[in-house]
Parts: structure tokens; sequence; C-alpha cells
């Protein structure tokens, strides 16, 4: 899925707010690292944001965990 730009400000709340609004469903939510997306923030959508659909479908969408952890490495006794 490619980033969903329409929905990239949208939190979790906002989006389960819209998707009621639109009388559409929330499908699988995942979740997924991605470091220009705040952390709870939908990355994308599938189907995509415009697609058409009848009422009642699910929408699957993936929000953000923010950036990838980094493991600290360590340095104990290192010259």
């Amino acid at each position: 899925m490619e980033k969903d730009y329409k929905y990239k400000a949208a939190t979790f709340i906002d989006m389960r707010k819209m998707l009621e609004k639109a009388d559409l469903d929330p499908g699988t939510v995942t979740e997924a690292h991605d470091a220009t997306v705040e952390a709870g923030h939908v990355i994308s959508s599938d189907p995509a944001a415009d697609a058409e659909l009848a009422p009642g479908s699910a929408v699957d969408y993936v929000l953000s965990l923010g950036p990838t952890p980094v493991a600290v490495p360590d340095i104990v006794d290192v010259p």
C-alpha cells in the first residue's frame, strides 16, 4: 500500500469517525514503523482514499508506530 496522504494526519479515532460518517466499516487495522508519519497516525488505507465503495464496506488501514527504534550499543568498558 502506498501512503495515503488524505488520511495521513488522521489518528485512529479520526479515522473511525471518518469511516462512520461515510457509512463504511473499519476493517483490519495493522501497525508499522514509519520514519515520516507520527506514531498513532494513519499511514495508508486499502482501498485508498476516494475509492468508491458500497455502504458498509470495510476499509483496512495501517497506523504508524513512529520511526523504527534503534538499539543502543553496549559501550561499557569501551576505551
